[in-house]
């Protein structure tokens, strides 16, 4: 199977640069999937979770606003705050909805 060149920069250094099979994105239209041989797009990030799946591993990782450009074999991401992986509680996820 293809492959895709995730790269993530931030302001201290290139914090990610692999191959990946596939990565989900917070854009700010909701989240995107990224695969090998993708549309070429550059959009505008939110702050939220990356998923990247590489094989039969899967990392998740937080992150602040940036923007992402990606072509039809590399994603790159420019991120304005650090990553930091996403802490895993034993306890369910809870939904909080807020009505205005």
């Amino acid at each position: 199977m293809a492959k895709l060149q995730l790269e993530i920069v931030t302001p201290e250094a290139k914090t990610f640069s692999e191959e990946v099979d596939m990565v989900v994105l917070p854009g700010v239209e909701g989240e995107l999937g990224i695969l090998p041989l993708h549309v070429p797009l550059m959009t505008r990030l939110l702050p939220g979770e990356i998923r990247i799946t590489q094989g039969q591993k899967e990392v998740d990782l937080v992150v602040g606003t940036g923007f992402v450009e990606v072509t039809t074999w590399r994603c790159q991401m420019r991120r304005w705050m650090r990553l930091r992986p996403r802490k895993r509680s034993a306890a369910p996820r809870r939904i909080f909805r807020i009505r205005i």
